[in-house]
């Protein structure tokens, strides 16, 4: 079954251990409906799970394949602060704030949700991701890549 996902066999265990979990957590609350046999649903969360691999494989191959085309003799690049420095300064006070903090200053959540007085850690890692979310969408409004960011 594996071999017509294309799911390698190093991968084969992960993809089946998430799809037992998956399938145990659908039992415990109730979204197996006795449409189909189980051997039948759990074969339909396999090949799900698979799918959602190779998303997840294909995004990380995106993701990377710039340093792949770099020579072993090359220098890796380098970040160009300033020009993150001049995107990030589009975003309100808040959000530069947090994002220095915590990918500059390698501040932890905890202290990051003791700075801006938030509730609890969980209300600084939501911020952070917001704010992540509203660089992405204005680096990619700027017609800005990742290569761009780099000497």
């Amino acid at each position: 079954m594996f071999d017509k996902l294309n799911v390698p066999a190093e991968d084969r265990e992960d993809v089946l251990q998430e799809s037992l979990t998956n399938l145990y957590a659908n039992l415990l609350l109730a979204k197996f409906e006795s449409r189909s046999s189980l051997s039948t649903y759990f074969l339909a969360i396999v090949k799900n799970r698979s799918y959602k691999w190779q998303h997840q494989q294909q995004k990380r191959s995106k993701d990377y394949s710039y340093y792949k085309e770099l020579n072993a003799e090359e220098q890796p690049p380098i970040l160009d602060h300033s020009k993150l420095e001049e995107v990030l300064n589009y975003l309100d006070g808040s959000c530069i704030r947090v994002l220095r903090e915590f990918y500059f200053e390698r501040a932890s959540m905890k202290e990051i949700q003791e700075l801006h007085g938030m509730s609890n850690i969980q209300s600084a890692k939501n911020k952070k991701h917001r704010c992540l979310t509203k660089l992405s969408a204005l680096i990619k409004t700027m017609g800005l890549s990742i290569h761009d960011f780099y000497n």
